[in-house]
């Protein structure tokens, strides 16, 4: 047992697993490792070799799910097992370790939502005529345990998928506040309310575990531009490759170097 107390809060798809196809690409010659069924009971997710590698690393830490699917999404993951806090919805929900909510932060999320359901629902009915009615596109609005955390939008086929300027502006038109936000991740779209927030969902519960275990070291877990909000309040942040965090780091990196002079063709002399 190691003396030292670690606790992961790890984004779960396209981090510790993915789809067949994505798992395909990661690791051509890898054994499909299966990770989450579907609604229907039929594998979904699954693990590359890298990722069993590094759950096999993290195996003497706490692992926290901090994932955007529901809670009853989150049952349909088969590995890793939790048996700790999970954060679900984006952050909207916190669970104990016996699968309940946490009480006090599903009373602060509740009376939020009761505000923002009506608007979700609006949103549902309205965004596919103000997106042209595309085919292919499913809309609903997303419950995690009886409260409605997010608007879910859905392709059938991601090169459907409307570019972000003309997402944002559909969403601007119903009139939201500022506050709401997209998250995109390939065919899947989710409009987050406020209260939907994996960052004040971990600190959140950073501050409980501070309180029993003052010096516990936290690493974050993430491949999205959506956890790195997360994963900055945590000691150390692990990011997988070829992921969007990663991709937006090279882009960076694009417009750092065209900004740098040419360097002189003679030799350079140090002081």
């Amino acid at each position: 047992m190691s003396p030292y107390r670690v606790v992961v809060f790890t984004d779960l798809d396209d981090s510790l697993f993915q789809t067949r196809e994505k798992t395909l690409a990661r690791h051509p010659a890898g054994t499909l490792v299966p990770a989450a069924d579907d609604r229907h009971g039929a594998v979904l997710s699954f693990h590359a070799h890298d990722q069993l590698a590094l759950l096999h690393l993290l195996q003497d830490a706490v692992l926290i799910p901090v994932t955007g699917r529901n809670h009853q999404a989150l049952r349909r993951v088969r590995r890793p097992m939790f048996s700790d806090y999970r954060i679900t919805s984006h952050g909207s929900m916190i669970y104990r370790d016996d699968e309940t909510p946490l009480p006090e932060w599903y009373a602060r999320v509740r009376q939020r939502a009761d505000l923002a359901s009506e608007a979700m629902h609006a949103m549902v009915a309205r965004l596919p005529s103000r997106l042209g009615h595309p085919s292919g596109l499913r809309a609903r609005v997303i419950e995690d345990a009886d409260v409605p955390v997010y608007v879910s939008l859905k392709w059938d086929d991601a090169a459907a998928v409307p570019a972000a300027a003309i997402l944002h502006e559909a969403v601007r038109t119903e009139g939201l506040g500022a506050s709401w936000r997209i998250h995109q991740n390939g065919r899947n779209v989710a409009l987050l309310p406020d209260y939907a927030s994996k960052a004040e969902a971990v600190r959140y519960v950073m501050d409980i575990k501070r309180r029993t275990h003052p010096h516990t070291t936290f690493v974050g877990v993430g491949d999205s531009t959506s956890d790195t909000a997360f994963m900055q309040l945590c000691h150390f942040a692990l990011v997988p490759s070829n992921s969007q965090i990663q991709s937006g780091w090279s882009y960076a990196q694009t417009l750092f170097d065209a900004d740098l002079p040419p360097s002189s063709a003679g030799p350079h002399h140090c002081a």
